[in-house]
Order: C-alpha cells, then sequence, then structure tokens
C-alpha cells in the first residue's frame, strides 16, 4: 500500500496435473492523482500447456490481459475511460472468462443535475459505452447507452435509455440498437418493487446459421418483508424472439419465481424457492438450511425436486393433468474454519 487511497499488488495461481499446467500471475495497482480523479490498471501473464483434441501436445502458449481505467468525479461530473485488450488464446482455469482476443475501450460521461423541487430530488443524464475490435473477425461492435434517470421521494428510480448498439457473432453483425425504461420504488417499509423492460434487436445464436430478430425482455419483483427476519421475493422474467426478415415469432419464454427466507438468529435461515419456467412446463422446489457459525464455519442442508406435467405410460412419456416428480436431488455441506 503506499497510500490511503493508492496499492501495487500482485499475485500467481495456477492448476497441474502431471505434464499439462495453467499458470497465471501479474500485478494490479491503484493511483490516487488528485482530489477528483484516479488511475488503476492490471497486467496478467498466462502460461498454458494442454494437449488437443486427440491428446497430442500443442506445447505451451503464453498469452497475456492488460487493462487501464481513469476516473473522475465531483459533485456534478462522473468521468471513465479506459482500455482493456484480451489475447486470443488467454486461460485462467482457477476464474472466470467469457471472452478472448478482444481490444475493448470503454467511457462514461455523467452529469448531475440537483432542480430545486421537492418531487425530482436529481436528475442524471449520461451516456456509458464500449466498443470492442474482435481479433478474430477483425471486425468492430458497439454498444452505446444514451440515459436519463430521475430521483424521486421514497427511494424512488425512474430511468430512460435508447441503445444504439451492434454485436459480432459467427463472424455477421447484428444489430441490437432500442428504446428501455426501469423503475424502482421503495413503496412502503415493507414493499419494494422493480422493473424494467427493453424492446431491441437480437441475434439468434445459431453458430451454423444464425439471423437478424428483434423482440422484448422484460423483468419485474416485488420484495415484500413483514418482519425484519422474515421476507418474500416475487419475481417474473420474459423475453421473446421475432424474426426481423418475415416478423414470424420464433419464442416466448417465461419464468415465475418465488423465494422466502426467514432468518431465525444471526446464526440459522431457512429458505424455499418456487419457480415455475413456463416454457418447458417445469416446476422446481428447493429448500435450504444453513448454519453459519463463524464465517468460514458453516453447515448446509439442501433439496431440490423438479416436477412436469408428464407420466410413464409403460413403453413412454405422456402428457398428463398432474405434476408428476421427474428428478430429486440432496447435498449438505460442512466447513470449519481452523485459525492458527
Amino acid at each position: 500500500s503506499l497510500s490511503q487511497d493508492s496499492y501495487i499488488g500482485a499475485f500467481y495461481t495456477g492448476r497441474e496435473s502431471g505434464y499439462w499446467f495453467n499458470r497465471v500471475g501479474g500485478f494490479d495497482g491503484r493511483f490516487r492523482l488528485s482530489n477528483v480523479s484516479v488511475l488503476s490498471f492490471h497486467a496478467f501473464g498466462a502460461m498454458t500447456r494442454k494437449p488437443d483434441a486427440a491428446g497430442l501436445d500443442q506445447g505451451t502458449k503464453k498469452d497475456y490481459d492488460a487493462a487501464a481505467l481513469y476516473e473522475y468525479s465531483t459533485r456534478k461530473w462522473l468521468v471513465n475511460l479506459g482500455y482493456q485488450e484480451v489475447s486470443k488464446n488467454f486461460q485462467v482455469d482457477t476464474g472466470f472468462l467469457t471472452r478472448t482476443g478482444i481490444r475493448r475501450i470503454g467511457a462514461m460521461a455523467m452529469y448531475q443535475i440537483y432542480p430545486k423541487s421537492q418531487f425530482i430530488q436529481k436528475i442524471e443524464p449520461f451516456w456509458w459505452s464500449y466498443h470492442i475490435y474482435d481479433m478474430f473477425y477483425h471486425t468492430w461492435e458497439t454498444m452505446n447507452f444514451f440515459v436519463a434517470r430521475f430521483y424521486l421521494p421514497r427511494s424512488t428510480q425512474i430511468r430512460f435509455e435508447g441503445i444504439v448498439a451492434n454485436e459480432v457473432f459467427a463472424g455477421q453483425r447484428f444489430d441490437e440498437s432500442g428504446l428501455g425504461f426501469r423503475i424502482q420504488s421503495q413503496l412502503t417499509k415493507q414493499v419494494n418493487i422493480y422493473g424494467q423492460i427493453r424492446r431491441w434487436g437480437k441475434a439468434y445464436y445459431d453458430p451454423a446459421a444464425p439471423y437478424q430478430g428483434y423482440g422484448t425482455s422484460s423483468f419485474a419483483e416485488v420484495l415484500y418483508q413483514p418482519a425484519d427476519k422474515l421476507n418474500f421475493l416475487f419475481d417474473l422474467t420474459y423475453s421473446d424472439f421475432y424474426r426481423t426478415a418475415d416478423r414470424t415469432k420464433v419464442y416466448s419464454y417465461t419464468i415465475l419465481r418465488d423465494r422466502n427466507t426467514f432468518q431465525l438468529n444471526k446464526y440459522l435461515f431457512f429458505r424455499g424457492i418456487v419457480e415455475y419456467n413456463l416454457y418447458y412446463k417445469r416446476l422446481t422446489l428447493d429448500g435450504l438450511v444453513s448454519f453459519t457459525y463463524i464465517p468460514g464455519t458453516v453447515f448446509y442442508v439442501g433439496y431440490g425436486s423438479a416436477l412436469e406435467r408428464t407420466e410413464w405410460d409403460g413403453s413412454a412419456y405422456v402428457p398428463s393433468d398432474r405434476f408428476h416428480e421427474m428428478r430429486r436431488g440432496f447435498f449438505f455441506k460442512i466447513s470449519y474454519l481452523w485459525r492458527m
């Protein structure tokens, strides 16, 4: 640590199995340049040796991931500018990486307005974006959000967004532009709501024959907390997809979910989840008991069950008028933290 707001750190991690290995090491840091600006960065290197599908040695591959981010923040302005590069074969077996072979530029600029109003407490117009160069297909893709966010009483936020975007998949560029709306509010002490909806372009992710489409993606959530130790969370997720060429509907997907949690005391809680997938006509029931004596010393017991409107008629599965349990699972975990 260089100061209260600055540091430089290093790390190494790896996984080895005989002759094959994946080793990753590097460093990161953060420097406070002034009272309103910060520079952070990281640089990682990876060495990987693994066989191909036929079990043949491919040799040792050396790859990297590096990034830098500049942040400027005042009472009225918030500005970010960053750059990241991940080589094509960068691999980290002990972590999770969604994409390699990219150069990414990210930027954000927000201006905060404080009107003299008891109803509209703050307004935040901002632009947030990233621009990616795909090293495999040698093409650019971009995502731009133009947003106006309003802060109202009862911790209420309302957000309007315009999206100008595209995505590269299987060597083709697909339009993802559209419009969106989001709201969240603490209606009462016990009830909190959240909802969002977007109407935008989408890609049909078929590696052999992808095509352009459009559709609606939405999510709604209601949290009801009648007591400090008890809460019920209800949510709905919906998505549909239409082919742009002939406007035919390809699919619609809806999931209903109810999560109930009872925190008996600071050590013990019970949780039950009920979920219904309208696309697959599947009902899942999950239960969990958790006892945490101290962080690291825990005991979990859980059970899960999947039910479908299907039954066995002696030779094949056929539709049924009621739910039948098709799968079940049970697990437990015990962990003890020993400090030396």
